[in-house]
């Protein structure tokens, strides 16, 4: 199973050559592809912040998203992911290192779900032990 970040739907959308690519080789291995709540809600709140003067143009954007999503799953904050950003958090802050929180519930969603994460912003998961990272 692969968990994307917000980065690649967007990617995805707009034509990036490295997101097509790796679209296309999920299809041929079959795997699982899969969302955090999280980068739904990143995905939704972009189209939300741009479109809002236009409701009629929202609303079709919004549809549009819809039907984007639809073939990953999108997997929910849970208990146990809680439980695991948690922890992700408080061995950064250690460290003296953060990452929005968005980031951390996204990689905890990943590790509870023994996935890698795919993501084009190594840099912020890259700090994250245990985090198997895949970037395109």
């Amino acid at each position: 199973m692969r968990v994307f970040d917000s980065s690649f739907i967007i990617d995805l959308i707009h034509a990036d050559p490295q997101a097509a690519k790796l679209s296309r080789l999920i299809d041929d291995e079959h795997s699982v592809a899969a969302f955090s709540a999280v980068s739904v809600h990143e995905y939704l709140l972009g189209i939300h912040l741009k479109y809002f003067r236009d409701k009629d143009l929202l609303k079709e954007k919004l549809e549009a998203a819809e039907k984007d999503l639809m073939p990953f799953i999108v997997l929910p904050l849970t208990k146990e992911i809680a439980m695991e950003s948690a922890k992700i958090q408080a061995t950064l802050a250690r460290r003296g290192r953060t990452i929005g929180i968005n980031d951390v519930y996204i990689a905890a969603t990943a590790m509870v779900n023994k996935a890698s994460l795919v993501t084009r912003n190594v840099s912020h998961f890259d700090q994250v032990d245990g985090l198997l990272v895949e970037k395109y």
